[in-house]
């Protein structure tokens, strides 16, 4: 309960020091630079595109029909057993 009247108090001082002072908070956090200097959105619409192509690359790869060489290596028959046989898709 003292923790409550502590941080109240601290509270209550700043926003008086404040109104002292002619001083907005908004004002104030304007004047302060973020952390990361890059708006929080920007960085996350990176992030969202980055992971967006890499799923579409990913995607492409996995329906991309067999190379010959490929199906040499890995012994892939000609005619399938099964006729209708997907790929695991």
């Amino acid at each position: 309960m003292v923790a409550v009247f502590v941080i109240y108090g601290l509270i209550s001082e700043e926003t008086d020091s404040m109104a002292a002072n002619g001083v907005n908070q908004r004002e104030r956090m304007r004047e302060r630079p973020r952390k990361g200097g890059k708006p929080m959105s920007k960085s996350f619409v990176n992030k969202a595109l980055l992971g967006g192509a890499v799923a579409a690359g990913a995607a492409v790869w996995a329906i991309a029909p067999r190379s010959f060489s490929d199906k040499r290596r890995h012994y892939v028959p000609a005619v399938p057993d099964v006729w209708y046989a997907h790929r695991g898709l």
